[in-house]
């Protein structure tokens, strides 16, 4: 790693004194280097720049507006989907409560001579009922 910063650093110096000497040599001469290219360097610098001020950042906001846009669309589908397995859990779980603590409404097994006797009078105040 430092090596290769080593090395981009050497570049840059002697790109950058290479600028300078080249400078130089046309102020002393007079001489233009690609004199004829520079128009069209300068062209393309612009829309470059352009492009890398206005067009990018922009494009970046929308892309990054629509991204976070479908991550909550994302997001409330399975906070929904989530809460709907909670209810159902829920549901299923009060189902098995209400199965295991409800008394049974046939008793198994047989009543007691008590409440036959009772009921056997029941009965019979209820002939004795229709019968007037």
């Amino acid at each position: 790693m430092v090596l290769l910063l080593l090395i981009m650093l050497t570049t840059s110096i002697v790109g950058l004194g290479v600028l300078i000497g080249a400078k130089e040599w046309e102020l002393e001469t007079g001489h233009i280097i690609f004199a004829g290219s520079r128009p069209a360097v300068a062209r393309t610098s612009r829309r470059v720049i352009f492009w890398t001020r206005r067009v990018l950042p922009t494009l970046a906001r929308y892309w990054t507006l629509r991204l976070w846009k479908v991550v909550l669309g994302f997001l409330h589908v399975w906070i929904a989907k989530g809460i709907l397995a909670a209810e159902r859990l829920l549901e299923r779980t009060l189902g098995f409560i209400r199965r295991t603590t409800s008394r049974p409404i046939v008793a198994p097994g047989q009543a007691s001579a008590f409440l036959r006797e009772v009921a056997e009078h029941k009965k019979k105040l209820l002939k004795d009922k229709k019968i007037r």
